[in-house]
């Protein structure tokens, strides 16, 4: 909202004074003008405007104070992707109350019961970045598939975009050392979650304590181990790993402890050096041997 204040004074000495409010914002746009003269005395206007938009996939009409007609549009869903696939299908649910990050900032508008947002005013032939907001997602284990989208939008026409969701898992456990016939904590240790293609999901280390926590794990077999390469540094015997599922409606797994044992084999001993049977080097010219006369 803005004011402004004009003043005309004409070689007549007429002054025609104005101050108009005008609101470009919201639903609507208003603007007051009251103006007064010396020749016509006081005037008073009063102009509202309204923009309409479609989105020509839930067929809602939109409204708002500035004009769409220059300016690009998105309607954007969001869905729980319960099979993992990325496609909105049977067994899917949309997501309501959703907000989306448009290059960078928070979208006014928010998903509603279909999962559908309205997103307007996108600069027209300028590329835009469009996201789901993690923070208005209703459930912590709720996390986007992916990292939004790209593309350029056109004035005049709403483009369909679909934004899988998915619920994540969450594994926590204690790893403790056996050495020495005592048992305590392992700090510091590193863990390791594989998928079923043998690549490496996440890693964490263990607390002072030996706890370990992972968090925000997609849906999948995985196996929990502890890192290989500690083996040779730490010298301690690797366990055997764990097999992890988690489920696609969300899994949290607690208890999955580990016990590793210092690998305590006695070091190899060097070779000892032959002992030489004579306890002196023979000489380098021996005398030469005389026989004996009868």
């Amino acid at each position: 909202m803005w004011f402004s204040i004009f003043l005309e004074n004409a070689w007549v000495k007429r002054v025609t004074e104005t101050l108009s409010v005008n609101r470009m914002e919201g639903l609507f746009a208003l603007s007051a003008s009251l103006q007064h003269s010396q020749a016509s005395g006081w005037g008073f206007m009063l102009t509202a405007r309204i923009s309409l938009g479609k989105d020509t996939r839930t067929n809602r009409w939109y409204y708002g104070a500035r004009s769409f007609q220059n300016q690009g549009a998105a309607s954007a869903r969001a869905f729980l992707d319960t099979k993992g696939d990325g496609v909105f299908g049977e067994g899917d649910t949309p997501i309501k109350d959703v907000h989306y990050s448009v290059n960078g900032a928070q979208s006014q508008q928010a998903t509603e019961e279909d999962g559908v947002a309205f997103l307007s005013y996108l600069p027209s032939q300028q590329e835009a970045a469009v996201e789901i907001d993690p923070t208005s997602l209703e459930d912590p284990l709720m996390k986007p598939s992916g990292k939004g989208v790209r593309f350029v939008p056109r004035a005049g026409t709403v483009l369909r975009l679909d934004f899988p969701v998915i619920m994540t898992g969450e594994v926590t456990g204690t790893v403790t050392l056996k050495e020495a016939g005592k048992t305590r904590e392992f700090p510091g240790l590193t863990l390791e979650m594989v998928d079923a293609q043998g690549k490496l999901a996440k890693k964490v280390r263990t607390g002072y304590d030996g706890y370990f926590y992972f968090s925000e794990i997609p849906p999948g077999l995985y196996k929990l181990r502890v890192a290989p390469e500690q083996k040779e540094r730490l010298k301690i015997v690797l366990p055997e790993p764990k097999e992890v599922l988690l489920e696609p409606s969300g899994t949290i797994r607690d208890g999955l402890n580990f016990t590793v044992v210092r690998d305590e084999a006695p070091e190899a001993k060097p070779q000892e050096a032959p002992v030489p049977m004579w306890p002196y080097p023979p000489p380098l010219n021996p005398p030469p041997i005389v026989p004996m006369r009868r």
